[in-house]
């Protein structure tokens, strides 16, 4: 790694560290001989490139670059030709100075685009470049061709929309941190509003990458924005990746100016953690810290929904880690809380966890009949209350009272109350409810006599969980294979 280079990765327990040093004399001097070829004239230039670099071969490559560019070296048909004398005090000392050095005697336009794609990323794609640069299309391709000629970027991805990537991370670095601040926000804010053009409602990557960019452009409230976007596409499909998506959005609230903003955000990420942490297995210490800063937050909210909400997430949290009489309690304060939200799909999303809480209290008939409540209040839209839940109201109630109905021992409404859930969330696309289905058909099919049908419902269920993650629904899923 380079010296400047810090990450966290080092500490952990599994990992071992290796110290490279430079290369002895004998293996840089060899290196060389490829690069310059085997002349004796050359031999005191090459010596003082391996003392001046210590034997780093990105350095010695860099230095020899740059001799090249500046006319001191040219190729001639046994290698290369010195053509001026060179002192060790006109090499530079660091490697940084030899790349910026370099950088700085290349055609503006062909420095433009390096600078450009340093701030799009170590990879990047010829349409997002070509949109951040704005020049002429026959000036943009010579100019890619240039840099990728001279070793400077290559094709890392000739198929489809071409994608280019730095020969050498400290390249892009130079490239990043030698252009003005005021310039690569600009550009920082180009790349944004282009990768969230792009991705729209479909592409969770690009989504996290326009949060980045609009971070690193200063705009922290827009940023935590498409930051709470991508946390809530991820939310269905991979509850990991979610939840690392709602702490990112905590960590760039810490610095918001905005009270109001940075209050309802918070409060947003920690429900969010509390509630996906739940499903996942979060570790009961963090997931006390979580709630005990949220409940803080949350009085000082003047968010209704929000507040019930949170306390929905609570409840969920106590009871998957067995407390659930103090689950059932934080449950029905949430209800409580949303009896005057006039909003039918937030209410329904509410009495989802109010539902649940019952099943697993074993109050069977009373989880049936606020079941069918619910879902009266939501006249067969599966959309209403989806986006405060984090997945559709209507599909989770049906899919509660097939269970309640198999655990009364009404087999025939359970499965086709089972199915009808299955149906809707195939068409939502929503693996979580979707493999719930699965695992109440399992169960309905044990029930009924057909183990191999049921063994069929339960394997389905299990690699939808595995897929997103969903810790609780996951065990229930094995519980049914078994």
């Amino acid at each position: 790694m380079r010296p400047e280079f810090k990450p966290d990765w080092p500490a952990m327990p599994h990992v071992q560290s290796l110290e490279l040093t430079g290369l002895a004399n004998r293996p840089a001097l060899a290196m060389l001989d490829d690069l310059m070829g085997k002349s004796e004239k050359l031999e005191p230039l090459k010596r003082m490139i391996i003392h001046r670099s210590g034997g780093n071969p990105l350095f010695m490559e860099e230095l020899f670059a740059a001799l090249i560019e500046d006319g001191t070296l040219e190729k001639s048909r046994d290698g290369m030709r010195l053509k001026a004398k060179v002192d060790e005090s006109m090499l530079p000392a660091e490697v940084q100075a030899v790349v910026a050095a370099r950088l700085d005697r290349l055609d503006d336009n062909d420095k433009r685009l390096l600078q450009i794609a340093s701030v799009i990323g170590k990879r990047f794609d010829v349409a997002l470049l070509r949109h951040a640069i704005n020049i002429p299309a026959e000036v943009f391709t010579s100019s890619l061709q240039r840099l990728q000629g001279t070793g400077w970027i290559y094709l890392s991805k000739p198929e489809g929309e071409a994608e280019y990537a730095f020969h050498q991370s400290l390249v892009r670095d130079v490239a990043y941190h030698g252009q003005l601040a005021e310039n690569r926000n600009l550009i920082h804010r180009a790349v944004a509003e282009y990768l969230g053009k792009a991705a729209g409602d479909q592409d969770g990557v690009n989504m996290g990458l326009a949060a980045y960019h609009f971070a690193q452009a200063g705009d922290l409230l827009l940023a935590a924005a498409w930051e709470s976007r991508t946390a809530e596409w991820y939310g269905q499909r991979n509850i990991e990746v979610a939840m690392r998506h709602w702490q990112r959005l905590l960590e760039l609230t810490q610095d918001m100016d905005d009270k109001d903003d940075r209050g309802r955000l918070r409060l947003q990420a920690h429900a969010r953690l509390i509630h996906l942490g739940a499903h996942h297995g979060l570790e009961p210490e963090r997931a006390d810290a979580l709630i005990a800063e949220g409940a803080e937050l949350a009085s000082d909210s003047d968010d209704p929904i929000l507040r019930a909400y949170f306390l929905l997430a609570c409840g969920a949290s106590r009871q998957t880690r067995g407390d659930i009489k103090a689950g059932m309690a934080y449950l029905e304060e949430a209800e409580l809380a949303a009896v005057d939200i006039k909003v039918a799909g937030v209410r329904a999303a509410i009495r989802t966890g109010k539902v649940h809480g019952l099943l697993n209290s074993g109050r069977i008939a009373e989880a049936q009949d606020d079941a069918a409540e619910g879902i009266s209040w939501l006249g067969d839209d599966p959309q209403q209350g989806a986006g405060l839940l984090g997945r559709s109201p209507f599909i989770a109630l049906l899919l509660y009272q097939g269970l309640t109905a198999g655990y009364l021992g009404d087999f025939k409404a359970a499965s086709k109350l089972a199915e009808r859930g299955l149906q809707r969330a195939r068409e939502s696309g929503e693996a979580q409810l979707l493999a719930l289905a699965f695992i109440i058909q399992s169960l309905v099919a044990g029930e009924r006599g057909h183990p191999r049908k049921a063994l069929g419902y339960a394997r389905e269920a299990h690699a939808l969980c595995a897929q997103t993650g969903n810790k609780v629904v996951l065990y229930s899923s094995v519980l049914a294979l078994g």
